[in-house]
């Protein structure tokens, strides 16, 4: 099984995942989705040093492997508690500009519409 949570938050999801499969010796995977939204800067969460709801995220799903290893060392080595974070980039399409005293330069833009800096 794969479970994909679009709107991760504190990884609950990834938490309970992670126990579910400890609980029944099992191996569901899970994907977690989370825009970098800033956290409140009055918040317990920002005065702990959390900028973002996904720094909130990644710390919990580190926080639960560590208890989960600690608490049951036979059963936590055949489960994998390893995670991977991938961040989204800005688009290598370059940007249509709609003004229209450009519009040749943009049409020939449009051709060619990968950044130059980038690949496809």
């Amino acid at each position: 099984d794969i479970i994909l949570d679009f709107f991760s938050g504190s990884a609950s999801v990834a938490h309970a995942t992670m126990l579910v499969n400890l609980e029944k010796s099992s191996n569901r995977k899970h994907i977690q989705v989370q825009l970098p939204e800033p956290t409140n800067e009055k918040s317990d969460a920002f005065k702990a040093g959390y900028k973002s709801i996904t720094e909130i995220g990644k710390e919990r799903i580190r926080r639960a492997v560590k208890k989960i290893a600690e608490e049951n060392p036979d059963k936590a080595e055949d489960l994998d508690l390893g995670f991977k974070v991938f961040k989204l980039d800005s688009s290598n399409i370059k940007g249509w500009d709609g003004n229209p005293d450009n519009l040749e330069e943009n049409l020939f833009d449009a051709v060619g519409n990968i950044k130059n800096d980038r690949t496809e």
